[in-house]
């Protein structure tokens, strides 16, 4: 079902879009697949952005009717804004509608030391320079954190720690 829905979304994407796919397309390929929520930049994070809580709440109630008891609502902590602001309510969400939190990490480099090569890496496939404001960009947070860092990081939900075990096996 997995890689269905990868082909589907390369090869029924519209030129110059992102690859992407429908609910519907969920709805008859979800057997088998773990869903996480995509935080920030997934539908019910972006929504919430939006300032949308309703409408992120009955999307996130559509996912977990299709990913039934398979469902995680997805916790990142790299220092961005946008994270801190959704995060209450998708702790809320998650404990309303029992649904379970996972903390995940988005990886862009192996570690700290890496990140103003990163930055300069951006810079040069986005031809821009390290000085624009107005450019992509990552925080030095987005490394390959270790086992005891993320739980430190998320010592205050060791539930979501947890369940990075319960996803990877």
């Amino acid at each position: 079902n997995l890689l269905d829905l990868v082909s589907h979304s390369y090869l029924d994407s519209a030129a110059g879009d992102s690859p992407q796919i429908s609910y519907a397309d969920l709805e008859s390929r979800h057997a088998g697949l773990i869903a996480l929520t995509g935080g920030v930049t997934g539908a019910v994070g972006r929504l919430l952005l939006e300032g949308q809580r309703p409408a992120a709440e009955d999307l996130l109630l559509r996912l977990a009717k299709i990913f039934d008891g398979r469902l995680y609502i997805e916790l990142m902590r790299h220092g961005l804004p946008e994270e801190e602001q959704i995060e209450p309510v998708l702790i809320e969400l998650a404990y309303a509608h029992n649904l379970p939190l996972v903390a995940t990490n988005e990886v862009f480099f192996a570690d700290k030391g890496m990140y103003e090569a990163h930055d300069a890496l951006l810079c040069v496939a986005e031809g821009t320079t390290v000085s624009r404001a107005d450019r992509r960009r990552v925080t030095a947070e987005h490394y390959f954190k270790s086992p005891a860092e993320m739980r430190e990081l998320f010592a205050d939900l060791p539930e979501a720690i947890d369940n990075t075990l319960v996803v990877a096996r």
